[in-house]
């Protein structure tokens, strides 16, 4: 139990600390659980959002149906754009070449090409430590006559005196200085932030026997670049096609570093206490 007489200065209050926020007050008292010595050097980031889906050409191989497809021919064209959301550069089939049904189909993504991702600093107030967390216990009536207190406060708490705001200890016997307060706030800077846009075309081309990709005749490729065995195409020429998305895997990935700005912490307050 910490008791004695003190002399409060004048402008601060008596109050008492302990460094740890689970031994509770005596009755009466206002409990008051706060932080020091916040760092936030883990709290920031760099994120990624991505604006521009890029587009991804299609590299296109086949041969004719064979029991061990390999798929060594260019097709014509060598690339299909996929450009836009309904796309008609792609072999139609014909009496000249190869209907659909005859045909082993390799589609290869060539790499997306454009694409834009734009770079943000993330936060997590989560990830914010504390060099203690202490509790305050403020007494409902002070014990004091003038300036002169004759506290009494359980074990484990510092006989203290308060001030709201930032202060140097105003001197013997309350030279232990705490700045304290309530969690920290901060910002993340996010101008150191990059990011980039990661190839992610692999996907599903749908092929349609009209030329605006509508219709139920259609036959589906993977884009995997495997030779697949299309014998059970329903048509022998298809007009037009689709990727299933514009980049069904894209995304971005961060880069650089973001650091917390004007850590803070709240309504802080200096407590000094009595060794």
């Amino acid at each position: 139990m910490s008791n004695g007489c003190y002399v409060v200065p004048g402008g601060w209050t008596l109050t008492s600390l302990a460094g740890n926020q689970s031994t509770p007050c005596p009755a009466q008292a206002v409990t008051n659980d706060v932080y020091e010595g916040p760092d936030a050097s883990a709290a920031c980031g760099c994120g990624c959002k991505l604006s521009t889906p890029p587009t991804c050409p299609i590299n296109v191989n086949y041969d004719g149906t064979q029991a061990n497809p390999s798929c060594g021919s260019a097709g014509s064209p060598a690339t299909m754009s996929n450009a836009s959301a309904c796309n008609t550069d792609l072999y139609k089939g014909g009496v000249l070449f190869f209907n659909y049904p005859q045909l082993d189909l390799q589609y290869t993504p060539a790499g997306a090409t454009g694409g834009q991702c734009t770079a943000s600093a993330t936060s997590s107030a989560g990830a914010v430590t504390y060099a203690a967390s202490d509790r305050v216990c403020t007494p409902g009536t002070e014990p004091c006559v003038g300036g002169q207190c004759t506290p009494s406060f359980p074990s484990g708490y510092e006989v203290c005196v308060q001030q709201v705001g930032m202060h140097a200890c105003p001197g013997a016997p309350f030279t232990q200085q705490h700045i304290v307060g309530g969690a920290a706030t901060f910002t993340c800077s996010g101008s150191a932030c990059s990011c980039g846009v990661t190839d992610g075309c692999t996907g599903t081309v749908t092929l349609y026997a009209t030329a605006n990709c509508t219709g139920t005749t259609t036959l589906e490729v993977p884009v995997d670049g495997k030779c697949h065995n299309e014998s059970a195409a329903s048509s022998n020429t298809y007009g037009s096609y689709s990727f299933a998305a514009a980049a069904p895997g894209a995304s971005c990935t961060a880069a650089g570093t973001s650091a917390a700005q004007g850590l803070t912490l709240g309504s802080p307050f200096t407590v000094c206490c009595s060794p």
